[in-house]
This record gives C-alpha cells, structure tokens and sequence, in this order.
C-alpha cells in the first residue's frame, strides 16, 4: 500500500474518496474518544480559516444559536457578559447618539422625564403654595425679608422650595492634596473623598499657576455646577471643600471660617507635617468636621390662613401702625449685629483683644473708640471694621498711646538677649544699659555677627541707641597635617582634615586662610623653602578640588619650624602645613 502510494497518489484518493466518509463513521462508532482526540488540534484552525474566508456564511451559521448561548453563559455565571460589555457601554451610547439621537432621546425619555417631571411638580407645588399664602404673616414676613436681603420675593420663594444641604466636608492638605479628614452624613451615598481631594488640589494650582495675574495673590473659593456648589475655605498648609445644595446662607460661611480657625488651632502642626497618615491628626479634627455637617433645621412652618375682607382691612391698618416700627426695630437689629460682629472681629485679633475697644453706630457712622498703643494698632482695627461693615461709614475715634517703656521691663529683656547670643556658637558678648542706650562688648567670629547684634537690640522696645563694640576674632585652627621626610604628596589618612577645613570654610564664608608650609632643618635652606612652598600648594590644591574658591586660599613658605617646635621635639613634628584664619570682608560681602 506504502508503495502504491508512493507511485500513485492520485489514484489511491480516487479508490478511496467513495468510502471515506463510511470509514470516518466506523471509527466513529468504534472508538469515539480517539477519534475526537485526532480530529481536535485541527479545529481551531480550520474555524479561524473558515472565519477569515468565508465572515458572511460563519456569521449565518451561528446568529440562529447566539441568543441561547448568551442564555447558557448567563446560568454559567451571570455576571461574565455584563463585565465584559460593560467597558464599551459609554462608546456604544455615544455612537448609537451621534447615528439616531431621536431614538435615544425616546428610549431614556421615560425615566428621566419622569424624575425631572416630578422633581419639578414638587418645586412647582412648593412655589404655588407659597404665592397662594402671599397675603397672609408669612407672606407679609417673606416681603420684609426680601427686601432685607436685596432679592426679589420669587428668588427668596425659589430658595426655600430647594432647601440647603451638605453633601460632603473634606479637609485637604494644601501642597500635596492628601485627604485629612473627610465627614459625610451617614444617609446619603458617600462621595469619593481621595478623588475628590486630588480633582480640587488640580483645579487650584490650574487656576492659580494659569489664570491668577503675575504677582496677585489670589485664591480660588467656590465652585458652583447646577445647583450645587464646592465652597472652599484655605488656610497655611490646609484647606476646607464643603459639598453643599441649595442657597448657602450666609451665617454657614462664617461657620467654615470659625471651624478652620479651630483646625489650624488644633492641630496646626501636625498638619504642617502631614504625609499621609490619619491616624496623626488629633481627634478633635473629625469633631469639627462632623458638626458642619450639622444644619440647624428650620423653624416650623406657622400654620397658613386666609384673610377675609375684614381680616384684611384690619391687618392694612395695623401695618401701617407696626411697619414704621418694625423698620424701626429692624434697623436697631442690623446696627446691633454689626456693633456684635465688630467687637466679635476685634476680640479674635491677639494684638486687639487684650485691649478693651467699643464699636457704635449712632448718627448712620459706625463709631470706634478706645485707646491702643500706637497708631498701627489703630489703623489695623479700623480696616477690621471695614471688612466687617464695607458699606458703612466708619469714624475711628481710637486713641493711640504711646505708652512709656517699664525700664525693669527693658534690663530684663536686654538681659535675656544677651544670654540668647551668648548661646550662639562664636558669639561672647556683654551688654550694659542706661537711660535708653545699650553698650554691648565682646568678640564674635564673624563680622556679619556684629551687625546682626546691633540689629537685635534696637528692636527691643525703649532702646534708643546702641553701641556696639564687639570684636572679630577669627576661630583658632588647631589642625596640621604632616608629611614624610623629602615628600609632599597627601596621605590617605589626611583626607578627613582636608574636608574638615572644607565645612569649615564653608560655614565661615567671610574666612580665607593662610595655608603655611614647614620643613624639617635636614637640608639646605632654599631646598628646605621649596619643600615647605610645595606641601603649602598641594594641600591648597586639595581645598581647590573640593570647591573652595582659590582667592581664598593663600600658600605661603615658612624658613624656621613652626611655633612651638624646636631641636628638641621630634622632626616629623617641623614637616607640616598649619592654617591661619583671616577676616575677608570681600568674602563676606
């Protein structure tokens, strides 16, 4: 048969393509398993040929059955087909919208028609009740108050049909937009506060790094989408997001300010320092946050009534009694807030509060009075009163004192200046004081010390004049390195004094040093000189390499050993190279 084959190929096929079909079904029948384990391998790639060939004929063989095997998959595990739509979801409705956006309009129309519908039955039901009851005490307290606020009564109607909420409180970390602490009422679904933190820290440095002016300080502080509005509230390494809806009162702004001001209070510190971790943060933080969540609920409603004719000439007349009286106790309220939120503003100052200070309105001028020391203070509460009344007129009649030094007080603090200087490493100074002048003496080593001393004690309150007598005394080098007889190469043991000379001088900017070479009395005098210039120029040359500015330093050569070695110590102590410190005042500058 192999032989047959090899001869006539075309022949053995024509014999056998009658049958193959009947020997395929025998061995079916016979050996299932082996048939289907010889058959397998050539499936997959038989199916993808047939796919690539032939789409359209592939595609009608198996639409007929696709519907059931979606069902199949489903009983399998249901949630498989979802997952693996879910991702090209939004591609499909953006496509489907951009080829029949009618139909999609129809398809979504049922269920977001419905809740806008009745979201807007309720608001328009709230609205309807409100002008149905306008001639009634609500209505006429509604005007008043509409007219308090400088609204329309439709605005003022509109705001209380959506009442105000908060959604959210997060407290961020400025630089790096690491969430702190978060709060978030427990009925409602929770926001993503991480995400949330990381969106607004990248709309605040967009807005300040691109779009605030060169130069501006500026910050933004809310951000408002729909009817719902972010409102923050930045301090020094922190700030606050309050996710609200509705109209923010007022009142709630100043309570954000109030409950940042306790923040940084708390826990100013550890927020400077915040990396990451919650569990660093006091628990009072958490405290403060949680009650903005808190919103005082409103007063119940008064119950509604209709006014009859009767009713109505009567509360006619009794307003034209009350009005000009309720104007009146109206007017005494808001001067007696403002009078209340100045004095309030002066107390949270520190430099004010331990002053007393008055704040009246009389005669439409917002009045100040009372006495501070010195006219900065003066001018710095009456930009507080400003701030707190921009439209009011303002009549600063503060006193400022110039209160005489307490010269107990005066000894005292010059006492304390001079043990804090002393303190300083290279400072050694004395002071004495008499009649408003200070004379200080002592040395210091650097001439920048000097000045800063002055500087110092003219700051201190009743000090007139200083003379400063203190002088520079360079600090001593006590370091030398040494070399082997005839050498003027480095040991590898003097590496560390060359970068201890380094740090020195680089501590000590005003510095430069005379770098002297010695050399033992073996050998002529002018080789001896050599000698001593070379080690001189290889340690300056070290210095050089380890980035100290060559005008600083100086080689010199000495002819006699160096102070304090004679005949009778030992050579090696005469082959070395010592330092002398000198002032620069170049350096320095």
């Amino acid at each position: 048969m192999k032989e047959q084959i090899h001869i006539d190929p075309q022949g053995i096929i024509e014999s056998l393509t009658p049958i193959i079909d009947q020997v395929i079904k025998n061995k079916r029948e016979e050996d299932k398993e082996a048939l289907i384990l010889a058959i397998a391998p050539l499936l997959p790639p038989a199916i993808s040929e047939q796919i690539r060939s032939h789409p359209q004929e592939i595609a009608q063989a198996i639409a007929p059955e696709l519907a059931a095997a979606i069902r199949e998959q489903n009983k399998i595990d249901e949630n498989a087909i979802s997952k693996a739509l879910a991702s090209e979801m939004g591609k499909a409705i953006k496509e489907q919208i951009a080829i029949e956006r009618d139909a999609m309009v129809d398809a979504l129309y049922p269920v977001i028609g419905s809740t806008i519908s009745k979201y807007m039955a309720d608001a328009i039901r709230s609205i309807n009740e409100k002008i149905e009851n306008a001639i009634s005490l609500e209505g006429i307290n509604r005007k008043i108050r509409a007219k308090m606020q400088g609204v329309s009564e439709a605005e003022l109607i509109f705001r209380e049909a959506i009442p105000f909420t908060v959604r959210a409180v997060f407290l961020i970390h400025k630089s790096s937009g690491l969430l702190i602490a978060d709060a978030q009422p427990e009925n409602q679904q929770k926001l993503e506060s991480d995400m949330v933190a990381g969106m607004l820290t990248a709309i605040r440095s967009f807005v300040n790094d691109c779009i605030a002016r060169s130069g501006e300080v500026s910050e933004i502080d809310a951000i408002d989408y729909g009817n719902s509005k972010i409102i923050l509230e930045v301090a020094g390494y922190c700030y606050l997001a309050v996710v609200t809806q509705g109209k923010t009162p007022q009142r709630y702004i100043r309570k954000i300010q109030k409950s940042l001001y306790n923040i940084v209070q708390v826990a100013g510190n550890e927020i400077e320092k915040f990396a990451g971790d919650p569990d660093t943060i006091p628990q009072k933080v958490q405290q403060i946050l949680a009650n903005l969540i808190k919103i005082s609920e409103q007063p119940t409603k008064e119950k509604k009534f209709r006014l009859n004719g009767l009713l109505l000439v009567t509360s006619f007349l009794l307003g034209i009694i009350i009005l000009p009286w309720g104007f009146h106790y109206y007017r005494q309220e808001v001067e007696r807030r403002l009078e209340q939120e100045t004095m309030e503003a002066f107390a949270s100052v520190p430099e004010l509060a331990v002053y007393r200070l008055n704040a009246n309105i009389s005669d439409g001028k917002l009045q100040l009075s009372g006495s501070l020391p010195n006219s900065d203070l003066r001018t710095k509460a009456e930009e507080i009163a400003r701030k707190i009344a921009p439209n009011q007129l303002i009549e600063n009649k503060i006193i400022a004192v110039e209160l005489p030094p307490n010269p107990i007080n005066i000894a005292s603090e010059i006492k304390r200046v001079t043990s804090a200087l002393n303190q300083i490493n290279g400072i050694t100074v004395y002071s004495s004081y008499t009649s408003g002048k200070v004379i200080v003496k002592g040395k210091v080593s650097q001439i920048e010390d000097g000045e800063k001393i002055t500087q110092v004690f003219k700051q201190i309150p009743g000090v007139k004049t200083v003379t400063n007598t203190v002088q520079i005394q360079p600090l001593a080098i006590a370091t030398r390195i040494y070399f082997d007889s005839g050498a003027t190469d480095l040991k590898a043991t003097d590496k560390n004094k060359i970068l201890q000379i380094k740090t020195l001088l680089e501590q000590n900017p005003e510095l430069s040093l005379r770098i002297m070479g010695y050399s033992d009395p073996i050998g002529s005098p002018d080789t001896n000189l050599k000698l001593a210039q070379s080690r001189a120029e290889t340690v300056r040359n070290a210095l050089i390499t380890q980035g100290i500015a060559p005008k600083r330093l100086q080689a010199l050569a000495a002819p006699t050993p160096p102070l304090g070695v004679d005949s009778q110590k030992p050579l090696w102590l005469a082959r070395c190279v010592e330092f002398q410190p000198v002032v620069s005042q170049e350096n320095n500058q």
